[in-house]
């Protein structure tokens, strides 16, 4: 887990946002730690507006294995793919990933600057 006390408006789209203590979260332990006190979930940081004064919860960012994509392999053609997408797994690069392996249905997030867990 990294701990950080940053300026939150290097984590959002529209680069505003004060000094925050910012957790990022790796495994389940880190999640359960980092959630014992007051705290915030941070997507990808789109269209959010932080108080340059900063927020007094603790920020927790989705990384290691919530950031992962195992999509299982497909045995034959015409059978469905059973796998695991972690929330915090950035669209973009997930749409990429599936494209490359042939699948679709997520055409309609292209161009959408989020996670998983907030789309």
């Amino acid at each position: 887990m990294k701990i950080e006390s940053i300026p939150l408006g290097r984590l959002t789209t529209l680069g505003i946002g004060g000094v925050c203590d910012v957790w990022t979260v790796e495994t389940p332990e880190d999640l359960v730690e980092a959630t014992r006190a007051p705290y915030r979930i941070l997507g990808g940081g789109s269209n959010l507006v932080v108080s340059d004064r900063g927020l007094p919860e603790r920020i927790i960012r989705l990384g290691g294995v919530y950031a992962q994509t195992d999509l299982g392999i497909p045995t034959e053609a015409g059978t469905h793919v059973t796998g695991w997408i972690g929330a915090g797994r950035p669209l973009p690069g997930l749409i990429r990933l599936v494209r490359t392996h042939g699948l679709s249905g997520l055409e309609g997030l292209v161009g959408i600057p989020a996670q998983v867990g907030g789309a």
